[in-house]
């Protein structure tokens, strides 16, 4: 064969062979099976749960549970969890699925399952074991490369991602059944005493806080611990400890010892228990002691509650998983979106007290 023949062929047969592959149906269905035809990326799939067995597409409320999962765990002990395996299986699929005419994983996919969070979080943490020698190594090397192969394809996107989200807060996201938050702020001069939909009576003044407990028909129905601090004691009750203005106590609630009342917990209260964000409903318990003094030296009432959790509801160490990861990227958009319409309409002073 002559020589300027030879590099000729098989670059022939690579064109040939391209040419059919793109011949593919235009149906979306079509085309969803045609991206998960390949054996290894559809057994992966298969055998974690994240396809669904009626369509044969990605699962993606199952997909989020999974990247909230091995996001908490990398939090928590600074492991990929118990489904270490499946992740590791996972983004070697999607690596390798990467290299295909039609790769599997679109961006909506991406933006909604926060599977780019997933990335980072891995390589954050990764970075930081490599420079340690105490602790063992989590491998980033395929999230490495799943990472700059998304950046390729999505380019801008890709690195708006955030953005993108924040915009779609009042369309599709959070704030989508919200339509007169907007307008709310607009029409606000001042912040004075509010009730909010779980009934809980407070207001700003400065930087201070004052919580009450919300008043039921036969005594305090809920009681919101939002600063202060609490600890677990060793009999399983908790003690919740505040010291301000007596105008700002919980006095009423020293006719409420041995009853019943509604706890919900606040991300500014400093306790095993308290939620990485927002406000949480942890349940019933019962007040089974309540002191109060005050300090001579300051002036402000310190009142010690202790708290007796009541049996057969959800186990508080499924509740402290709530916010999961997700909702915690929800909040901090939240923050964003609402800082910026009070500087919008109320100016940067306004948004800095």
């Amino acid at each position: 064969m002559p020589r300027r023949l030879r590099w000729i062929l098989p670059a022939i047969r690579f064109t040939t062979d391209s040419r059919q592959s793109y011949k593919i149906s235009s149906s979306d269905s079509d085309l969803e099976e045609k991206r998960l035809e390949q054996p290894d990326l559809y057994g992966a799939l298969w055998s974690t749960g994240l396809l669904d067995s009626s369509n044969k597409r990605l699962n993606e409320p199952k997909l989020l549970e999974l990247s909230d999962d091995i996001r908490s765990h990398l939090v928590e002990d600074a492991s990929l969890g118990p489904r270490a395996g499946v992740v590791k299986r996972a983004l070697r699929e999607l690596v390798r699925d990467e290299s295909s005419i039609m790769p599997t994983m679109d961006f909506a996919i991406i933006q909604n399952v926060r599977l780019d969070k997933l990335l980072s979080d891995i390589l954050t943490l990764g970075h930081q074991q490599a420079s340690s020698h105490h602790r063992p190594r989590i491998d980033v090397v395929m999230a490495e490369r799943l990472q700059r192969l998304w950046m390729a394809r999505f380019r801008e996107k890709y690195f708006n991602i955030d953005q993108i989200r924040h915009q779609n807060l009042s369309s599709t996201g959070i704030l989508k059944d919200v339509p007169q938050m907007a307008r709310s702020y607009g029409r606000r001069r001042s912040v004075g005493p509010c009730r909010s939909l779980s009934g809980i009576s407070s207001s700003n003044q400065g930087r201070s806080i004052i919580e009450t407990p919300t008043k039921g028909k036969y005594g305090a129905a809920a009681l919101p611990l939002l600063t202060g601090r609490e600890e677990v004691l060793p009999s399983g009750t908790v003690r919740y400890m505040r010291e301000a203005k007596l105008s700002e106590t919980h006095v009423s609630l020293i006719s409420c010892v041995g009853t019943q009342i509604r706890i919900l917990r606040g991300h500014r209260l400093r306790s095993p228990l308290s939620p990485k964000a927002g406000i949480r409903y942890d349940g019933l318990y019962i007040i089974r002691r309540y002191s109060h003094k005050q300090n001579l030296q300051t002036r402000l009432h310190r009142t010690v509650i202790t708290l007796e959790r009541i049996p057969g509801q959800p186990n508080i160490a499924d509740l402290a998983k709530v916010p999961r990861p997700s909702q915690v990227d929800d909040w901090l958009l939240f923050k964003k979106y609402e800082g910026e319409m009070i500087r919008q309409h109320h100016g940067e002073q306004s948004f800095l007290d």
